[in-house]
């Protein structure tokens, strides 16, 4: 290419001075007449033009993973790639798990007369339980503990808890004897203990105030467990709850399972009550 190039302006300046002359003698000499030697530069210079043009599409190629790399956009992709994947830790899959069996869960509890459902959604209930209990063992276990898994696994438990207690409202299962749809505010209690609750910690957070999880607060936790998977049992043992008041109901044979889920629910709505004046107290000390 570099001889092509050099012999191509050797023959311009000849040319050139070829034209300067006829000028000079006052002889007509045609710009365009072309002889021999012009038809062979002329092919020289497309030969060469395609070379370079050839040369232009290759070389990007050849070095096109140094550009690529050097690239704003290609270095956040791979950022985001390599925490995208640090994050995805076993106990964190298993906190995410959690979260995405939620809406399964509700689907097998959706039909009130539906005991194999039921059966199935308290089996699915108990996994979730066991996982909740894995993915913190394994995180503390392999020193895995990240600002994800913090961030869900609190989220994940409330969910699962709103899930069950709003889906078993819908479906009558919060109804008891004599006293009827009264056991629904146990279950306010506790959802509105819940998002109380998150709004303080996420407040005391931005101020730099953690508040520990005290005793009474994991026996609440204990007892609304239980409530919620008896209830769920209850479904699979007895059906649905009696929806009569008075002794035209179940007796309590027939439907034991279900009275000692409202039962554990009202002991864990007042523990609710009494953790969640705790909390606020401690928050109140942070305001202003």
């Amino acid at each position: 290419v570099v001889k092509g190039a050099e012999k191509l302006r050797d023959h311009q300046r000849q040319k050139a001075l070829l034209a300067h002359e006829v000028r000079r003698s006052g002889h007509n000499h045609r710009s365009d007449a072309r002889g021999p030697e012009d038809v062979q530069i002329a092919s020289l210079r497309a030969r060469t033009s395609l070379v370079v043009y050839a040369l232009r599409l290759v070389v990007p190629l050849v070095h096109g993973k140094k550009r690529v790399a050097a690239s704003p956009s290609f270095a956040f992709c791979k950022a985001a790639l390599g925490a995208f994947t640090k994050m995805l830790t076993l106990p964190n899959i298993l906190t995410l798990s959690r979260i995405l069996a939620l809406p399964l869960l509700g689907f097998f509890l959706w039909w009130p007369h539906w005991a194999t459902g039921y059966a199935i959604g308290f089996v699915l209930y108990c996994l979730i339980g066991i996982t909740d209990f894995f993915d913190g063992y394994l995180a503390r276990a392999q020193g895995t503990v990240s600002k994800l898994g913090i961030f869900l696994d609190p989220i994940a438990d409330k969910i699962m808890v709103a899930t069950i207690i709003l889906v078993l409202t819908a479906q009558g299962y919060l109804r008891g004897p004599y006293v009827g749809d009264f056991h629904v505010i146990a279950g306010l209690i506790i959802l509105m203990r819940e998002i109380a609750v998150s709004g303080l910690r996420e407040f005391l957070g931005g101020i730099q105030v953690s508040v520990p999880v005290s005793k009474l607060a994991k026996w609440k936790t204990t007892f609304q467990l239980i409530a919620l998977g008896a209830l769920l049992a209850g479904g699979a043992l007895h059906g649905q709850p009696c929806q009569e008041l008075g002794d035209s109901c179940k007796t309590i044979e027939e439907s034991w399972m279900h009275l000692l889920g409202l039962t554990t629910l009202w002991l864990a709505a007042a523990l609710t009550c009494v953790t969640g004046w705790d909390y606020l107290r401690v928050g109140l000390k942070h305001t202003d």
